[in-house]
């Protein structure tokens, strides 16, 4: 609905409309993973088959099809439409894309289900703070990250940073799409969004 310029107000709560109207009309957005389609070709024309067998989602007839099939394309559709079939849904597709572009492999697949994940606060109401308080003094088999920062420097859990770091190097890829403020490592930089009311039934209605 945003991508075809559709008026979104009453599908959202009020705090989150504005943040995401604040962020539209300062170019730090994207729509569709087809703003992506040069980055994932590329991603994938510097795989063999083999690594490409080894992307999460991948059986050995699908690696075969997006080998043969990106020999021949130079956008997302092209792609999509040469590797798409019956046996394939359309998410799970975009999935393998994106684990392409982001280098995710079968074995870091494993490895993060045998781990706790972490839990990133990336916003907040004032009522959650003092929850977020009371959290962070009982003992957890969480994570509960609020500082990027400071879980990087301060985990033990090489599964745990390698996860981050795919978290990280996500947002560094998704805002080369943006028409402003282009920049990276915002991860370390951007700070916890903080809504001053959450939103009633009515407000989302």
């Amino acid at each position: 609905m945003i991508y075809s310029n559709k008026r979104i107000e009453k599908y959202v709560p009020k705090e989150v409309y504005k943040i995401l109207a604040n962020k539209i009309n300062a170019g730090e957005s994207v729509f569709d993973i087809t703003a992506f389609e040069k980055e994932i070709i590329y991603s994938l024309r510097r795989m063999t088959l083999t690594e490409i067998n080894n992307i999460p989602d991948v059986n050995e007839s699908l690696a075969n099809s997006i080998y043969d099939a990106i020999n021949s394309c130079n956008n997302y559709s092209e792609l999509f439409e040469k590797v798409k079939s019956k046996n394939y849904t359309a998410t799970r597709i975009q999935r393998i894309m994106l684990y392409s572009l982001l280098g995710i492999t079968k074995k870091q697949m494993e490895e993060s289900k045998k781990v706790v994940p972490y839990a990133r606060v990336l916003g907040i109401s004032n009522e959650g703070k003092s929850l977020l308080s009371e959290l962070s003094t009982q003992k957890s088999k969480s994570n509960i990250v609020t500082s990027v920062k400071d879980f990087m420097s301060t985990c033990t859990n090489k599964t745990l940073v390698s996860m981050m770091e795919t978290d990280i190097m996500a947002t560094n890829i998704y805002t080369l799409e943006y028409l402003n403020n282009s920049l990276a490592n915002l991860d370390y930089t951007n700070k916890i969004v903080t809504i001053d009311k959450m939103p009633s039934v009515k407000d989302v209605v």
